[in-house]
């Protein structure tokens, strides 16, 4: 963790299922969950637009930093849910689609600074 980040991600961690589609009734099906172990998050959050253009108010608001090829940044329309459920293989139904994700460099603030991520569901 950078030492910019590291007063802040002490919530966690974050299980993340990778989306494939849904099954014939609605549940969704994809890769093995995983999770991303120091996050902030918040209830709600500012407006986000999704992939569509459209706006939308999330229901939850995710930050943690990875590496952009690190294998932790999850992509839109997979799942997450806080806590550690990787003991479940598909998403549970309380679980929140992913509707937008963004990046935020952070070498200006040196070398070694690991770069931002915000989830927005």
């Amino acid at each position: 963790m950078s030492n910019i980040a590291s007063w802040s991600y002490k919530e966690g961690p974050l299980t993340v299922w990778p989306a494939g589609g849904t099954d014939e009734w609605g549940v969704p099906i994809g890769g093995v969950p995983y999770l991303i172990p120091a996050i902030d998050y918040i209830e709600g959050g500012e407006v986000g637009v999704d992939a569509g253009g459209t706006e939308f108010t999330p229901s939850m608001t995710v930050w943690f930093e990875a590496e952009p090829n690190g294998g932790l940044v999850p992509e839109r329309e997979w799942y997450i849910k806080t806590g550690d459920h990787t003991a479940i293989a598909s998403a549970p139904p309380d679980a929140e689609r992913i509707r937008s994700i963004s990046g935020f460099p952070m070498k200006k603030f040196g070398a070694n600074q690991i770069q931002d991520w915000e989830i927005k569901t």
